[in-house]
């Protein structure tokens, strides 16, 4: 298989969660991007680059809101893309529960014919 690029944007330090601010060291969605990476074949970065004929899968993380319109944006930002269906989890999810996460993300990603 090709392999894939995970492109992703992630803020580290002040960050909220549930109902207070937490100081991260590493951001929720660097910590998805780096267990997707174990999962799949691929590569990472977050700058800049030509999507334009490549196919894109969102992922997020948030504190309640879910995807909250991300598919909708990326696929209308992108539209010389394939955006396949998304992905999002709590980030505090992502932070604490490395089981959990990997289970979420396994079931996502084998739904898209992605796995290892």
């Amino acid at each position: 298989m090709a392999k894939t690029l995970i492109a992703y944007f992630s803020h580290a330090g002040q960050n909220y969660s549930h109902g207070s601010i937490r100081n991260l060291n590493v951001g929720n969605t660097e910590v998805v991007a780096k267990k997707i990476h174990t999962l799949i074949d691929s590569d990472s970065f977050k700058e800049s680059y030509d999507l334009a004929g490549k196919t894109v899968i969102p992922f997020n993380t948030h504190e309640g809101s879910g995807q909250s319109g991300t598919q909708r944006v990326i696929e209308n930002a992108l539209p010389d893309c394939t955006v396949l269906q998304g992905f999002a989890i709590q980030g505090k999810t992502a932070q604490e529960n490395e089981t959990r996460t990997r289970e979420l993300l396994t079931d996502w990603l084998t739904g898209l014919s992605l796995m290892k």
